[in-house]
């Protein structure tokens, strides 16, 4: 080859070479201009969030199932798209009956609450005066388990279990399927259910814990679905099945679906991401009553009573928990207007309740409660002795102070203020009467702990 020709080829391969290093480099340029102009949110300034990508199945079907599965895939993604999170599982829908669902269902109950922890909470809420003295908790939510479903998230196994015939365009099955796709993706992103805190060791923090979640899913379904919260499929549904239940009851069935969207809302209002707070999950329902009180900054938290010991005359506690501003609300309702009802129980600062139960099978029972201070404590103090006879099926006290109130019976009472505290104690002994008031008077709060 001449000198020119071996010339020309060394250019060419140069040029080639040059050619590729650009392309990298404006490559890298591209990847990198793109990274730097997306915020912590994943929203790209002055434009729309980018589309998360499609989420896949673990299984791949044919026929019927293909196209059922395909319209759920669809329905997943848009989702996605609408809440600004991807689905960083792979997707499992599992086709199934109705009887199915409800068995996943009450599965997903009874893990919540044991039939023998609503035998608990129930009894201790009778001898509050929270709930009536016939009332049978278990009878209850079997009853709450017994409606018809389309579709449903199994938390336990991570899968959307559906019925083979879910109309996925109509209004009532797409807002439930939409919902059921919603708390997915969030336990997907955040493991909710894994962070809940058990019924066992604080029902109001369970609760409150479980109504943000719930809020969540319920702002963003109908955002999704264009519907008014009362106007609702799942309100409605609501509605119809509890409106013959105990006030706290209702009151615990719409927390989420009431008070935890306007959570949602307000802490939105205040720029607050509500990623964010599946890091620092509410620790009562006083937060999302308040969702003013989670902003504050230290953040408010209700302060925890200390029990000076937990063993009475050789008997540990059958129930050892919480009480909460959402059902002292929801029971002084019962003998009060609404407002001032939730002004008084506004002032909870924190309680601690306790049941025990002698070998004979009675019951005996101490609750002691924090309040913002001392004339908080007394409103509360005062309605409660004043409806002492409604609240708790008393008739005449055996003895009266300005600062406690005495009934004996075969389940004796006893109501007392001290200070910034309300004490009330249940018994059928004087020996129990005797232990549990000294537990009461021995044990204290800590200031407003995590």
């Amino acid at each position: 080859m001449s000198r020119p020709g071996i010339l020309l080829l060394v250019l060419i391969v140069l040029a080639a070479l040059a050619g590729r290093v650009l392309i990298h480099v404006h490559d890298t340029n591209t990847s990198d201009a793109s990274s730097s102009s997306t915020n912590a949110d994943g929203a790209t300034p002055g434009g729309t969030d980018p589309a998360p990508p499609k989420p896949l199945t673990t299984t791949a079907e044919s026929g019927a199932a293909g196209a059922m599965e395909s319209q759920l895939l669809n329905e997943a993604f848009q989702i996605s798209k609408a809440r600004s999170l991807t689905f960083p599982e792979a997707l499992d829908f599992v086709p199934t009956s109705a009887a199915g669902i409800q068995k996943a269902w009450q599965n997903e109950r009874n893990s919540q609450f044991p039939s023998d922890t609503l035998e608990r909470l129930g009894l201790t809420w009778q001898l509050l005066g929270i709930l009536p003295e016939d009332e049978d908790l278990t009878a209850r939510y079997r009853l709450r388990s017994s409606l018809s479903r389309d579709v449903l998230y199994d938390a336990q196994n991570r899968s959307l279990l559906h019925t083979e015939t879910i109309e996925t365009k109509k209004p009532e099955p797409r807002e439930g399927l939409t919902r059921q796709l919603m708390r997915l993706l969030l336990d997907q992103n955040f493991r909710w259910r894994e962070a809940l805190i058990p019924a066992e060791v604080n029902l109001d923090r369970m609760l409150a814990q479980q109504a943000f979640v719930t809020g969540d899913t319920t702002w963003q379904t109908l955002k999704f679905t264009e519907t008014d919260a009362v106007a609702s499929h799942a309100w409605k549904r609501t509605d119809t099945l509890t409106n013959n239940w105990p006030k706290p009851l209702r009151m615990i069935e719409f927390l989420g679906m009431r008070d935890g969207v306007h959570f949602c809302q307000a802490v939105s209002s205040e720029n607050v991401a509500l990623d964010s707070i599946y890091q620092q999950l509410p620790t009562s329902t006083a937060h999302i009553l308040h969702p003013d009180r989670y902003l504050e900054t230290p953040r408010w938290n209700p302060q925890k009573l200390r029990w000076a010991q937990l063993d009475v005359h050789n008997s540990e506690p059958v129930w050892d928990n919480v009480i909460g501003e959402l059902l002292i609300r929801s029971w002084l309702e019962s003998v009060a207007l609404p407002e001032d009802a939730g002004l008084i129980a506004a002032g909870w600062e924190g309680d601690g309740v306790l049941l025990y139960q002698t070998t004979s099978g009675t019951p005996q029972l101490a609750w002691k409660s924090a309040w913002r201070d001392s004339s908080h404590a007394d409103r509360f103090f005062n309605l409660v002795r004043a409806q002492a006879p409604k609240l708790f099926g008393v008739s005449i006290p055996t003895q009266q102070q300005p600062k406690s109130i005495t009934y004996e019976d075969l389940l004796s009472l006893k109501i007392q203020a001290e200070d910034n505290t309300v004490t009330i104690i249940r018994w059928t002994e004087d020996s129990w009467k005797e232990a549990l008031e000294s537990l009461a008077s021995r044990s204290s709060f800590e200031k407003n702990k995590p």
